[in-house]
């Protein structure tokens, strides 16, 4: 339940966090005001503030996925402090989960199954993978590395790829130096969907195995690697070389 102590919204601590809040400033901002306004942590006073002074002032049709942003960052600021977190913030966050469709694979039939529960328990609805679902963008992780995996792989990402194709006029034909980086990003033909790998190739025979089935299923692969800024991609893991990274876009 919010908490009952009353805040005064007069205080210009108070004020600064509710009005770069309103200004959609980066979430990281406004949860530094909110810490500064709650004296070094974001307490149940401070986040009752926010609940009645920000999100249910939120206008959803324009600040809807910034709302989304920043509840996300904000509760997982609460919990990692140790903090409370208050239930309409947590409902407010879950009913934006609840619309979101998301597509899980696994070659694992055991690791799905479990998945399942997962989410049924949460609750949220569950349904057999439809052959004629519509994706926009595909991402996965940890996933050319054993080639085992990599025909299921190439299975999903044809079956996910191959619908909803648009033949549109794009970048097709142009050289790709010659592209900003935001339209290399896109279908060179249009809207159609487009999955990204961000891969580190510790073993070329390997990718080279995903490669060959990839072009048996037709469909393209691109390096973006040094025309997307690969050298500032997760800038706080340190375990590897940034450099070593590339960066594919896979369509039909």
């Amino acid at each position: 339940m919010a908490a009952e102590e009353e805040v005064d919204i007069t205080v210009s601590s108070c004020l600064h966090m509710v009005s770069a809040f309103l200004a959609m400033e980066p979430p990281d901002v406004v949860i530094s005001l909110a810490r500064e306004f709650g004296e070094g942590s974001i307490t149940e006073s401070v986040q009752s503030c926010i609940w009645h002074h920000c999100i249910t002032k939120a206008d959803l049709k324009w600040q809807g996925p910034y709302l989304k942003r920043f509840l996300k960052k904000l509760i997982l600021e609460i919990e990692s402090s140790g903090g409370l977190v208050l239930d309409e913030l947590y409902e407010q966050y879950a009913s934006y989960m609840i619309s979101l469709q998301v597509i899980l694979s696994d070659g694992d039939l055991s690791t799905l199954a479990n998945m399942k529960i997962n989410l049924e328990l949460n609750p949220l609805s569950t349904d057999d993978l439809v052959h004629q679902k519509k994706v926009s963008e595909d991402l996965g992780a940890d996933i050319i590395y054993d080639p085992s995996c990599l025909p299921h792989l190439v299975r999903v990402l044809s079956l996910l790829l191959k619908h909803n194709i648009h033949a549109e006029v794009g970048a097709a034909g142009r050289e790709l130096d010659s592209l900003p980086a935001d339209e290399l990003l896109r279908h060179p033909l249009g809207k159609g969907p487009v999955a990204y790998v961000a891969s580190v190739v510790r073993n070329i025979d390997t990718f080279n195995y995903f490669l060959s089935l990839a072009e048996q299923a037709k469909l393209v692969v691109t390096d973006l690697t040094g025309k997307v800024g690969v050298s500032k991609f997760l800038p706080y893991l340190r375990s590897y070389q940034r450099s070593t990274i590339r960066i594919f876009r896979i369509h039909v």
